[in-house]
């Protein structure tokens, strides 16, 4: 068989011809060139260069034009545009964080976190990174930190003859 759009070879069994004759579904036929044009095709859209396939059949990896980083994306993120460097949000996350006195030490298991190191002291906390980027626009401030604040109440409490339950959070 050949393919109608490209016309290339197609090695197709004549029964899934035949049903697809039935069903009049005459619209697409599975054609390797067909779809690696079209692969290529949104990949050009996305700024988006194929390095090669991936081991799991819904992605390929990528070069990123603008970055040179390269990254397993999912063909359908890429045809919607629904995807970023990974590692070049890492970056930004890094100069954000150090913007407002913190380090990133960790990922945490929510995608909208990471686990910052307060630079003064020491301390470590899950945080947002929304709410540090939101930090940054409001004031040039460093970002306090929720245990030293605790431990300050706490040592306000004591020295004033005070107990004091629970600690603050957020």
């Amino acid at each position: 068989y050949e393919c109608p759009k490209c016309r290339t070879e197609l090695v197709l069994r004549a029964d899934l011809v035949r049903k697809k004759l039935n069903r009049q579904d005459l619209r697409s036929w599975p054609c390797e060139n067909c779809k690696w044009k079209k692969y290529k095709s949104d990949a050009e859209k996305a700024n988006l260069e194929i390095i090669k396939k991936a081991e799991n059949t819904h992605n390929l990896i990528y070069k990123f034009k603008e970055c040179g980083h390269k990254q397993e994306i999912a063909k359908q993120y890429v045809r919607n545009e629904e995807f970023q460097c990974r590692q070049c949000l890492e970056i930004k996350l890094e100069k954000e964080a150090n913007l407002k006195g913190l380090t990133i030490v960790g990922k945490s298991s929510d995608i909208g976190f990471r686990i910052y190191k307060f630079l003064d002291c020491g301390h470590q906390s899950e945080l947002r990174f929304a709410n540090i980027r939101a930090s940054i626009q409001k004031n040039d401030k460093p970002y306090k930190c929720q245990a030293c604040y605790n431990e300050r109440l706490a040592r306000d409490a004591s020295e004033t003859g005070l107990i004091l339950y629970g600690e603050r959070s957020g």
